[in-house]
């Protein structure tokens, strides 16, 4: 399951994200100001993600918390285009708190995943497996950059995006099939 976690959670974080970036290349004006205010915010909101994990958590138990990721994601595809649609004009300021307005929850929200899996093994006495979960989460990053930009052009930003949300969703059910189901912690000894 922890495997699967970090796959997927790793994997679906990079669509999400580099959507979010080309998709908001046009309102920034510039891809290169698009794509450093993006990971700017994405850095920045997934460290306090990963920082407030324990009280998003209170707020939302991980068994219901994928699919909140989701519906932020599938919010936020609208939102795009009511953006670029209205606000183009805005000056560069406005924009870059546009963007991080958009962005914030989405990005905070993806924090919280990693440090909720480490927690779990060194709760479950898997302590000693957490450094290799660095590797898989990275490099199911690795590919899922690596297949939203192949897969940008022929697919189009929504559909990253709606990846992204499904790819969440299909946590979410993982999650949720452990708790409910199964009837035991996703992780145990």
């Amino acid at each position: 399951p922890a495997l699967t976690y970090l796959l997927i959670s790793g994997f679906c974080y990079m669509p999400v994200e580099v959507a979010l970036m080309a998709r908001l290349e046009l309102f920034m004006q510039d891809p290169s100001v698009s794509m450093a205010t993006v990971i700017t915010i994405f850095l920045l909101t997934t460290g306090v993600g990963s920082l407030t994990h324990r009280r998003l958590l209170a707020l939302v138990p991980m068994r219901a918390f994928p699919f909140v990721v989701a519906a932020l994601v599938l919010a936020v595809i609208p939102l795009l285009g009511l953006v670029l649609e209205h606000l183009v004009g805005l000056p560069l300021i406005a924009r870059l708190l546009v963007v991080l307005v958009l962005t914030f929850p989405i990005g905070t929200a993806l924090g919280a995943f990693y440090p909720w899996l480490v927690g779990r093994l060194v709760a479950t006495d898997h302590g000693a497996n957490v450094p290799i979960t660095y590797g898989i989460s990275t490099l199911a990053s690795v590919i899922g950059a690596s297949f939203a930009m192949t897969m940008m052009i022929p697919w189009g930003f929504t559909r990253l995006l709606l990846l992204g949300a499904a790819g969440y969703a299909v946590l979410g059910a993982l999650v949720l099939v452990h708790a409910v189901v199964l009837r035991r912690p996703l992780f145990r000894g």
